[in-house]
């Protein structure tokens, strides 16, 4: 059995279902008796021929900051420069930029990589130098989201985690054969990569603020007024529910997202892929998701996942049952432990 594992994860957000994801992952696996560790996220960008002249001026805003210390204009680059030895060592610099794939070379001494996490959760860390040296070792398997592109790690054994539809915030896939594939559940739509596999296992990691969203101090359904909403990944669709006196919530912190579901009537959520239907439900809220199109309601959701959820406006599976919908919260968090444990040993097998 492989002995370490690297989960590359953004910063602690607990808005960001992703990031919940990846760090209680990582919790997870150590409490199962294994060694996993957290490796910064960064943006990284695949660069060819088509697509060289869009994506250079993203590495120079995006990438420049964190390699050296004073950004190229690239519109304004002159010919010739006073210290012309300073610009061929910026020149050569870009180039390790765009042509190395890890891109780590440069960035793996950075200190605007200090990963933040949560002090709850018991998630080691390693810099992207020690992340890069551990990776390559044959004992050592990395686990990427579906938004990393390629293996900045080099690693030997490659687990991608589907948390979305591939290519969903990018327009774009590029992964590598023989990969392994996780889906975090049935909503993330079948996947296959010619020369990797898609695992026939759900891996579902999820943590609740339950302290949060739960019927304490929740008004009774005729004290209720006014609704909610949140667009997320959502944000492309026309909008269809009543605005007025209608508060969205994206980007509120958790407290006051709780206090709104606990007095509004309605929760209009244009994500379909996000807790915050079932947290609403849990605090007594009517909650209607707004469909993604082509996506049929038993096509998005097991029916247990759907109690207390209206799929669109003309769903009449509106009644709120918070505590069907707690009691469900509650199995999915006890389940994470048996279908991480399961999921590894598929790992094992797969990267023997």
């Amino acid at each position: 059995m492989r002995k370490n594992i690297i989960i590359v994860a953004p910063n602690y957000d607990p808005k960001s279902g992703g990031a919940i994801a990846l760090h209680k992952l990582c919790d997870v696996i150590n409490n199962l008796g294994r060694k996993a560790y957290l490796c910064p996220a960064f943006e990284n960008r695949f660069i060819h021929v088509l697509n060289c002249d869009t994506q250079l001026p993203h590495l120079n805003d995006d990438l420049w900051r964190l390699s050296i210390d004073q950004r190229i204009d690239l519109k304004t680059l002159p010919k010739t420069y006073p210290k012309a030895d300073d610009w061929i060592t910026k020149l050569k610099r870009i180039k390790r930029i765009i042509f190395n794939q890890s891109q780590l070379s440069l960035l793996a001494n950075s200190q605007a990589f200090e990963l933040k996490t949560n002090p709850s959760l018991n998630t080691p860390t390693l810099s992207l130098a020690a992340a890069q040296a551990l990776a390559q070792q044959e004992d050592t398997i990395v686990i990427y989201a579906e938004i990393m592109a390629g293996n900045p790690l080099g690693a030997k054994n490659v687990v991608r985690w589907l948390l979305h539809d591939p290519g969903f915030h990018s327009g774009h896939v590029y992964y590598e054969m023989g990969e392994l594939y996780f889906r975090f559940n049935g909503a993330v739509k079948p996947f296959c990569f010619p020369g990797s596999t898609t695992s026939e296992q759900f891996l579902t990691v999820v943590q609740y603020p339950l302290d949060l969203y739960n019927l304490d101090g929740a008004l009774q359904d005729n004290e209720r007024h006014g609704t909610a909403y949140c667009l997320r990944k959502g944000a492309h669709k026309l909008i269809v529910h009543d605005l007025s006196d209608s508060i969205c919530i994206d980007q509120l912190p958790h407290e006051e997202v709780a206090k709104i579901f606990k007095r509004v009537t309605h929760f209009y959520c244009y994500d379909t892929l996000t807790a915050y239907y079932h947290l609403a439900a849990v605090c007594g809220c009517k909650v209607v998701v707004i469909p993604d199109e082509g996506v049929a309601k038993e096509d998005w959701l097991t029916p247990e996942a759907r109690v207390g959820i209206a799929y669109g406006l003309e769903d009449q599976e509106i009644n709120c049952s918070p505590k069907e919908t707690l009691a469900f919260l509650k199995n999915e968090e006890a389940k994470a432990m048996v279908q991480t444990r399961k999921c590894l040993t598929h790992m094992a097998a797969f990267h023997n």
